[in-house]
């Protein structure tokens, strides 16, 4: 396709096809679902399609007649998410709520019946393949969802591309970015060449996709990237993330170091020692030495009391003794009052029935059974009778009464006997409360032994932890020091790939920017050369023409740079569709002579009145070239805002 140095008589290849990939040929609204409820329809065509709103002195004359409104239905019909703001909708709607938006839109050489519900509330949108717009109303009409046809679309203009998802911003690639780029918001006023969706619209936009993002998109489109490009940008994407989530990273790591540093210093009373991540490490595996050492003494200290064996030893054998002693002093005591008893009777001072019966309730010793001899042998026991024959005979009975002095001394021997071992059982207490004040002792001094081991541990382990975390954070900050200084390393390589890659790729984007220069050169009617620069960011768009304003060059190159795409897509550009449509274009500074030669450019295209290799559909309130005033280019009646019947919806909104 090459042909160096065109000047502006020169024209372009022959178009390698007849017919638009994709074209609109009907857009209708109706104002509810009936085939006499039809509010406007427009037929449209290959080639040049021309929407004039001719000026008037009275109103708005052109203006407020409907062209946004009709770019807007038409994008509405071809997958954006809506038909304008807030403000316009809620209008529409009030105005006509059970309205629909139709069309037969044509995709690689089928017709596709779409409807779109643009009232309140109503059935879902649905497509149908196949079916032209003389159906519409056909109750044999398959419908389909109509996310079939967006898909469609998808598949038919995104999905061959050489990328999936944008290497900038991760998103993935969609067919509505791409219309965007075919149908730019009239407000967003072709400030510049990425700028596609103000917003204002109703429209998304774009917000989701950058500027790299958005020139990717038209390169690939258009056929202009280098094989491993993609694969080269992805991986700059990749190097720019991890480097920017490096450089964010740096700081906040720096300023925790110096915290931990802070507190480094404070816990090891350290504050003039020089730290380095050497001196880290070495105090780091010297404290976790001497926690080990500690937490082993510790465990072997809690498997001892600190009292040791021996005054356990003596306190046990005392109790042994106490318990001896208590037996002893309780046997002898009822051995006295037994006696004490025995003396009573002998001296007359109890009866023989007293006797008997105060013995019965005296307690038993271990040796006795529950019932004194006497009452035993007087209930007739023979076992006692037999142990005892002689006890508690009348004999022995009367023979007490001579024994007094023998009484007297046992009784006296026996309380002797009882004080004495009193005194030895109140020695045994003291000796055992002395040792076991003495096991107490020793048993607190080993806990707090303990105790002071586990707040040595306790000091080690937070000067560890603070080791631990400066020493962590130390060699965080180097790592990601390193890794940024690496990362800027590989992104000045990867810059100069990127850019070997996209002087490779000049040829064919040179082929393109003799396009834009050859059309240049048709719109201003002069030898001044124009020219495209595809940058990772941008496209630049460069026009030496000192006859117009900067805002008014700016639009002019915007619109040569829309139409050498469209041209293009009929000759190198498979994967554009063919499809343009310009709102309201004419900056206001662009004088009428310049931008009337811009109809001419896709007139040109046409192979004749009903076929051409592309569809070009354009709003003004600038008239048309006289040439193309009428049929078939001007497709519909010039609108106005000054009679309601006149505006596009035949009505005031």
């Amino acid at each position: 396709m090459r042909t160096p140095n065109l000047p502006f008589a020169s024209t372009l290849p022959t178009a390698t096809r007849r017919k638009p990939r994709l074209w609109v040929k009907e857009l209708a609204v109706y104002r509810e679902w009936k085939p006499d409820a039809l509010q406007r329809q427009i037929s449209l065509r290959q080639g040049l399609n021309i929407i004039w709103a001719e000026p008037s002195e009275q109103g708005a004359g052109g203006h407020a007649a409907g062209k946004t409104t009709f770019c807007r239905f038409l994008r509405y019909l071809l997958g954006d998410s809506n038909f304008g703001n807030d403000t316009f909708r809620d209008a529409f709607r009030n105005k006509f709520p059970n309205a629909w938006v139709v069309g037969e839109v044509h995709l690689d050489g089928e017709p596709w019946l779409v409807a779109r519900f643009a009232g309140i509330t109503g059935s879902p949108h649905w497509s149908a393949h196949g079916v032209t717009f003389e159906k519409l109303f056909n109750e044999g009409v398959e419908r389909q969802a109509y996310a079939d046809f967006t898909r469609a679309l998808q598949k038919a203009f995104v999905q061959p591309l050489p990328i999936e998802v944008y290497p900038g911003s991760g998103k993935q690639v969609d067919w509505a970015h791409l219309l965007a780029w075919l149908s730019r918001d009239q407000e967003a006023r072709y400030d510049h060449v990425l700028d596609w969706r103000s917003g204002y619209g109703g429209a998304s936009s774009l917000g989701d996709i950058h500027s790299a993002d958005r020139t990717l998109l038209i390169r690939t489109v258009l056929g202009l990237t280098q094989p491993g490009e993609l694969e080269a940008r992805r991986e700059h994407m990749r190097i720019l993330r991890e480097k920017s989530d490096c450089d964010a990273l740096i700081p906040k790591l720096t300023y925790a170091r110096e915290r931990a540093e802070k507190e480094y210093r404070r816990v090891m009373n350290a504050p003039d020692t020089t730290v380095t991540e050497s001196t880290l490490t070495v105090e780091k595996t010297g404290l976790e030495r001497e926690e080990t050492r500690i937490l082993g003494l510790i465990r072997e200290m809690r498997q001892r009391d600190g009292a040791g064996d021996l005054l356990p030893a003596q306190r046990d054998k005392l109790i042994e003794q106490l318990a001896d002693l208590g037996q002893k002093l309780e046997d002898t005591e009822a051995d006295g009052k037994k006696a004490k008893l025995a003396l009573d009777f002998h001296e007359g001072r109890i009866t023989q029935e007293e006797y008997r019966k105060q013995l019965a309730q005296m307690p038993l010793r271990a040796d006795q059974c529950s019932a004194p001899l006497e009452l035993a042998v007087a209930h007739g026991c023979k076992l006692a009778e037999a142990l005892h024959p002689s006890r508690f005979s009348e004999h022995v009975l009367a023979k007490l009464k001579t024994t007094q002095e023998a009484l007297q001394a046992r009784v006296s021997s026996l309380q002797e006997q009882t004080a004495r071992l009193k005194r030895d059982q109140a020695d045994a207490v003291k000796e055992k409360q002395r040792l076991e004040r003495q096991i107490a002792v020793a048993r607190q001094k080993h806990q707090e032994r303990i105790e002071a081991f586990e707040n040595d541990l306790a000091l080690v382990r937070r000067k560890h932890e603070a080791t631990a975390e400066l020493l962590t954070l130390t060699e965080e900050l180097d790592t990601e020091r390193r890794k940024s200084e690496r990362l800027q390393g590989e992104q000045r390589k990867s810059t100069d790939y990127q850019e070997t890659l996209r002087q490779k790729a000049t040829a064919r984007q040179s082929e393109f920017s003799d396009v834009f220069s050859l059309l240049a050169g048709r719109v201003l009617q002069s030898e001044n050369r124009g020219t495209v620069r595809f940058q990772a960011e941008d496209v630049r768009l460069e026009l030496d023409y000192s006859d117009l304003t900067s805002t008014a060059l700016t639009t002019l190159k915007i619109l040569i740079f829309d139409l050498a795409a469209l041209l293009a897509s009929a000759r190198q550009s498979a994967q554009h569709p063919g499809f343009l449509i310009h709102d309201s274009p004419r900056e206001a500074d662009l004088t009428a002579a310049i931008y009337r030669r811009i109809f001419d450019i896709p007139k040109s295209e046409e192979l004749d009145e009903t076929e051409a290799p592309v569809q070009y559909i354009i709003t003004t309130t600038e008239p048309p070239p006289d040439h193309l005033k009428g049929t078939p280019w001007l497709v519909h009646p010039p609108f106005s805002s000054t009679e309601k019947a006149r505006r596009f919806l035949g009505d005031n909104i």
